[in-house]
Order: structure tokens, then C-alpha cells, then sequence
């Protein structure tokens, strides 16, 4: 629980999620063999299966949270981007700004074949 916490704050992941779906079969597997092994004392199994229930329902709902921490760290990397496509961008925002201009003479552009020369 303790690893998944901690992928929660910082996304990252390695084998946390995987532990967590055996950890989850595992006790699933445990709460199925209480009930076969022992449906004569289901007084007593009962409040042990709900409990570990309860507790697996917490797990899944932490290992989601540290899913999409994981999920939300990766988007932000393919995100990043470098300074040559930055400068790609600004002058296509540039240029943008420049064709909604065109063919108006401004200050910046003193004629049409400057503008024209500068969208290009």
C-alpha cells in the first residue's frame, strides 16, 4: 500500500500495479477457500471475509489513483516539448496572426510584398 502511496504522489511506476492484481487474486482466492472450507462457521468468516473486502476495495481504489498519477506523469513528458519545435510554433503563430492581416498594410509591414515576404 505504502509503494502505491507513494506512486500516487509521484507517478512513478514500476511493479506496483502488478503486485496489487496479485495481491488481489491472492486474497480473492483466500475469501473463496473461507467460504468452501468452512460453510458451517459462516458467524465467524463472515466478518473476516467483509473486512478483507473492505481492505481490497481500498487497495483498488489507491492502485487507481497511482494508475492515473502514472497515466498523468507520462502525458506531461509527451508534452514536453524542445526549444527548435517552440520556435516552429511561435513562427507559425506568427505567421498565423500575419494572413489574418493580409492584405492590409500595418505599421510593422509598410507594403503588401514585405507582409507577403514575412508570411512566407
Amino acid at each position: 500500500m505504502e509503494k502505491l502511496l507513494r506512486v500516487c504522489k509521484t507517478g512513478e511506476l514500476s511493479n506496483e500495479i502488478k503486485e496489487e492484481r496479485t495481491w488481489q487474486k491472492t486474497h480473492q482466492r483466500l475469501v473463496r477457500s473461507l467460504e468452501e472450507e468452512f460453510p458451517l462457521y459462516i458467524d465467524i468468516t463472515t466478518p473476516f471475509i467483509v473486512a478483507l473486502q473492505q481492505v481490497r476495495c481500498v487497495l483498488r481504489l489507491i492502485a487507481g489513483c497511482a494508475t492515473e498519477a502514472y497515466n498523468a506523469q507520462q502525458l506531461i513528458e509527451r508534452m514536453k516539448v524542445t526549444s527548435q519545435v517552440q520556435e516552429t510554433v511561435d513562427h507559425i503563430r506568427e505567421a498565423a496572426q500575419l494572413l489574418g492581416k493580409f492584405p492590409f498594410i500595418s505599421s510593422d509591414m509598410t507594403s503588401s510584398l514585405k507582409l507577403a515576404q514575412k508570411i512566407l
